[in-house]
């Protein structure tokens, strides 16, 4: 009995590396065809973007449960195959492998990494000038930041219904509480101030963040102010397509349980005190500039 176990133990473990090798190669195939995207002169007439938009970069900081794929739907239909997207979950992406020629053909980038990461991109990221592949360019940043509250819940709700998530199993079917305290245990990012390090580039902290915002970024606003945010864009960097409308993407359940809501307040105030106070500054003194 025992060798019959074993063997199929390693019968499993085969098919499991098998699984895990056809995993990456799809992943390494996705990416190389994203970039395959910008190989080749793309640049006459790309959704009707004209030469000032070659003039600039527009990079988007995307804080996870905050409206960003909807976001990202916007930046894609304004800037077509100009828009490249970084995305581990979809693609095993390897930003050295973006070449001096791909990055010429990019006017938008985005990706759920910290304020600079546009040069890190190509092979000579680490010797290259000031802002890497896009030096001379005019670099233009942005984000969209969450009541971490909200945004908690949000994660809490999504990873329970969504299969691939990579949190999904190990969680199923615990409850808020319990989630949470798993979460802790691991030091997951989504407790650790993130969308202030994500905003800043560094140090996670609120004080930092809105420095940075103030200084670096074109323009930050609240989730419940993404409309905004578009119509800005739309007007100051005279989007061709105009007029663009912000899509829903990811959005689970409206109904929140009054318990789980006040677990989840207990967690934020535990261990994001920096992206409450982020995210009330955000929303005072920030985000009505872009109404």
């Amino acid at each position: 009995m025992r060798k019959s176990v074993a063997a199929a133990g390693s019968q499993d473990e085969r098919n499991g590396f098998r699984f895990v090798g056809s995993v990456y190669r799809s992943a390494r195939k996705r990416f190389g065809a994203l970039l395959d995207r910008f190989r080749g002169p793309i640049r006459s007439g790309e959704n009707g973007l004209g030469e000032e938009h070659w003039r600039r970069l527009l990079v988007f900081v995307h804080i996870p449960k905050a409206a960003g794929t909807s976001f990202n739907d916007v930046l894609h239909r304004v800037y077509g195959r100009t828009f490249l997207q970084f995305h581990r979950r979809l693609h095993d992406f390897d930003m050295a492998s973006v070449s001096p020629e791909q990055a010429r053909n990019v006017l938008a980038l985005s990706a759920h990494l910290p304020y600079g990461f546009h040069r890190r991109l190509g092979p000579e990221a680490i010797e290259a000038p000031a802002d890497g592949l896009f030096d001379g360019r005019s670099i233009s940043y942005i984000s969209v930041v969450r009541d971490p509250v909200d945004r908690l819940y949000s994660f809490y709700r999504y990873v329970s219904v969504t299969p691939a998530h990579i949190l999904h199993e190990s969680t199923k079917g615990m409850d808020c509480l319990t989630f949470f305290d798993h979460i802790a245990e691991t030091e997951n990012r989504v407790l650790s101030n993130q969308q202030c390090a994500l905003i800043n580039g560094r140090r996670g902290d609120a004080a930092n963040a809105i420095r940075r915002i103030e200084e670096d970024y074109l323009a930050v606003v609240t989730l419940d102010n993404i409309s905004g945010l578009v119509s800005y864009l739309d007007r100051t960097l005279e989007w061709p397509a105009g007029n663009v409308q912000i899509g829903v993407h990811n959005r689970t359940s409206t109904r929140n349980d009054p318990e789980d809501m006040r677990i989840v307040r207990d967690v934020a105030e535990r261990y994001c005190a920096e992206d409450i106070a982020l995210f009330e500054h955000v929303k005072t003194h920030i985000s009505p500039r872009f109404r």
